[in-house]
């Protein structure tokens, strides 16, 4: 079951963005993150971003590094050793690696917005974050868990500034 983790949007001179927290089993030992790049979708070849996964508990990176270099399509990256159940922390993402082009860019081509979601065996009850949609807390949103029509349990997202 895919839950959202959250959203960023980042520039060339962003050292680290917080995406938003994740408390939840893992799968296999192993956080299971689907990452979607929302905007451009030319940012192929301009940079690659290095996730981390931060334990709340100590402030240690605990799953290691995954690169996640921008496709079209949404990419599955796992993190982890395969020696925990479950984490409590947040999920961050460190741009790299910039291409003269990407510095270059004016207008929204000078953002990389990124979506985050979590693979879990069993999903989370409620959405327990707000996260910053920009690196520097331009914008924040608020997530909570809804009852849909059809019984199941849906997050709402509200953006405000």
């Amino acid at each position: 079951m895919l839950v959202p983790i959250g959203q960023t949007t980042v520039t060339a001179t962003t050292d680290r963005a917080t995406v938003g927290e994740f408390t939840g089993d893992l799968v296999n030992g192993l956080l299971l993150l689907q990452i979607t790049t929302l905007a451009p979708a030319d940012m192929q070849s301009l940079a690659f971003g290095i996730v981390s996964f931060i334990d709340n508990d100590t402030g240690v990176r605990v799953l290691g590094d995954a690169r996640y270099y921008p496709k079209a399509e949404p990419t599955v990256i796992a993190l982890g050793y395969g020696d925990r159940a479950s984490v409590d922390g947040v999920v961050i993402f460190e741009p790299r690696a910039f291409n003269l082009r990407w510095l270059e860019r004016e207008g929204s081509g000078q953002y990389w917005s990124l979506a985050f979601e979590a693979d879990t065996p069993a999903g989370v009850a409620e959405p327990a974050y707000t996260p910053s949609a920009f690196a520097d807390g331009a914008i924040e949103l608020e997530a909570s868990a809804v009852l849909g029509t059809d019984g199941e349990t849906y997050g709402q997202v509200n953006w405000y500034e």
